[in-house]
Order: structure tokens, then sequence, then C-alpha cells
């Protein structure tokens, strides 16, 4: 029969045309990346890690005993490296050079003028993976890590949740199927059913990023390094018209999120690294909430959709900006 498509053939196309431009670009990542996975840690398990437990920041044994971003400030070399969570599209003013969508009241911005920072590289990048730290991005935008060199003494780190259109497909994915079983939970079904599912997409982002810090400790040895993760989209109970799912696919949105969180925890021990955790502090801050710290399923004035509102993008400042002052070296 003809006639208007329904809800599970739309979500099946949205799959189709999200995994074939994902094969592409992971094919080329896969060439892009060969020299950092070669310096990464060896015997490597690849299933879940166990996390390393504590408040709102980890630190590795293995963290450097040696920094540069320490003195005054104002001396620093800072790059930025990261996705659509570091250059928060759509809060004012956001810049559309190169395709970008790069604010500047990102948290690097907000940070270097809490701090006193006169030299910022910020290199974040809307719909940036980990390869684009080795890898150009839409084949004009450099590899992210061109800028950083061992004169750096700051490099802050938000990527991973781009891995194999994780994101796309949780958010606006998950959003297409509503309609399907509006009170049930018909995303978690139709990832259960996948050959790869969200949670393996953070498995892998888990190794991708690993590599990613490997090579900012080598390009920057006296540098420091933090992993910024990512905060919780929806509440714990309830649901609102902001945050268009199913009603049963509110928990197992957080639920990947939190895996997600939890690896990046994870590669940030590995590598001696410092983390930075969001998913503790924005609890209270969900897209429901009345104070969120991410904007929900449509544009806004302030940030795009599914994406960091400016007050998030000033908490993360302050919450690295308390992680430097601490020194934990």
């Amino acid at each position: 029969m003809r006639g208007n498509p329904t809800p599970t053939r739309v979500f099946a196309v949205l799959v189709v045309v999200a995994v074939a431009v994902t094969g592409f670009a992971l094919v080329k990542a896969r060439h892009s990346q060969e020299h950092l996975q070669r310096t990464a840690a060896a015997g490597r398990h690849r299933h879940r890690r166990k996390s390393c437990k504590k408040s709102t920041t980890c630190h590795s044994k293995a963290s450097h005993k040696t920094t540069s971003a320490s003195g005054d400030p104002a001396q620093w070399r800072y790059l930025a490296a990261g996705d659509s969570y570091a250059a928060a599209p759509g809060v004012p003013s956001t810049s559309e050079d190169g395709g970008c969508r790069r604010s500047d009241h990102d948290y690097a911005h907000l940070l270097a003028t809490k701090l006193g920072i006169t030299h910022l590289d910020d290199v974040t990048c809307t719909g940036a993976t980990p390869a684009n730290t080795a890898d150009s991005q839409r084949g004009s935008t450099p590899p992210q890590f061109k800028a950083l060199d061992d004169h750096t003494n700051l490099v802050t780190v938000t990527l991973g949740v781009n891995q194999g259109g994780l994101f796309g497909g949780l958010t606006s994915g998950c959003a297409s199927v509503r309609s399907d079983d509006p009170s049930g939970h018909p995303c978690e079904d139709r990832n259960d059913a996948a050959t790869t599912t969200f949670n393996d997409l953070a498995d892998a982002a888990d190794d991708a990023v690993r590599d990613v810090l490997v090579q900012a400790h080598r390009l920057t040895p006296h540098g420091r390094v933090i992993l910024i993760d990512y905060p919780r989209l929806a509440p714990s109970e309830g649901t609102c018209s902001a945050l268009p799912f199913a009603a049963g696919d509110y928990p197992f949105v957080n639920g990947v999120i939190k895996r997600l969180d939890d690896d990046l925890r994870d590669a940030a021990a590995a590598t001696g690294s410092d983390f930075i955790d969001l998913w503790k502090p924005s609890a209270g801050h969900d897209v429901c909430s009345s104070d969120p710290w991410v904007n929900g399923g449509s544009d806004t004035s302030d940030a795009i959709a599914y994406h960091p509102l400016p007050r998030e993008q000033v908490a993360v400042a302050d919450l690295i900006a308390k992680e430097l002052a601490g020194q934990h070296v």
C-alpha cells in the first residue's frame, strides 16, 4: 500500500542514512588514527572497565607530576578541543565561519576570561568526533590537534558523543519513534534489536578518546590535559513536552549517556588525564527542570536543539577553574 511513510519506515531511513554517513567517516578515521592507536597502552580490554569513583574529578595514579599549567595564566597557551558540547552552537554569539558554529561564550572563552588567559586556541567544532583531532573535518577544517605543541600549557577535550552517530541517533532518532508507543520505550526496543547498540558506540568512544588523550600528552608532555564529559538530558522522574521522547525512553536515554560518561571517566584515568564529571552536578538541571543546562528539542535564541544553554557553559568553566585551582599534580 502506498501512502504516507510509517514511523517505522521513517526511523529505518534515518538509521540507514546515519549508518551510511558514519561508515564513510569511520573508514576515513581508521586511517587517520592508526598512528594514535599504536601509541595507546597495550593490552586494553575492549569491554567495560571498572570506573574510577570520585565526586566530580578523577585523577589517575599515573597523572603527570610536572605541568606547565601553573603560574600566571596570562602566560599560558590554552587549546580547547571538542564537539558541539564544547563549541556551544546557538549560544550568543555564534560564528558560522567554517561551519563549526562556535560560540564566543563557550566554556573555553569563559574560562580564559575568568582566569586571564590571553592565548586561547579554540578549535572546537560542531559535529566533531575523536578522529577530528588528527583528521580534517568536512575537508576544510584543520585537525584540531594541529595547533597543539610542546608549548601548550592547558588542553581541554570534550569528545565522544558523536562516535558512530551516537548523539543524533539518541536524540533525533528516539524522538522520531515516540509515536510508535508514547507511553512505552520504542527507541530502547529498536536499539536492543540492532546489530550495533548505543552502548556499543559508547564503549567504542572510550577507545577512541583514549587514543586522543595519549596523543595530547605526547604532543604537549608538560601540559595539563582535562577531559570533560556530558550532562544528563532527562529527569529521573516524569516527562515534559520539551523532551519529545516516549515516556519509557527517558531512563533509557539517561542510561546511555551515563554509560558514555563512565567510559570517558575510565579513559581519563587510564591515560593520566584529569576528568571533569558533569553527570553529578547536572542533577536537577535536566531539560525538563526549572533550571535546565541543555536545550529541549527545538532551536531557541540561546542554543540549538539538545545542546548546551549558556548557563551550562558557565558551570563547566567554573568546574574547570576549580580543578585548576586545586592543582592536582
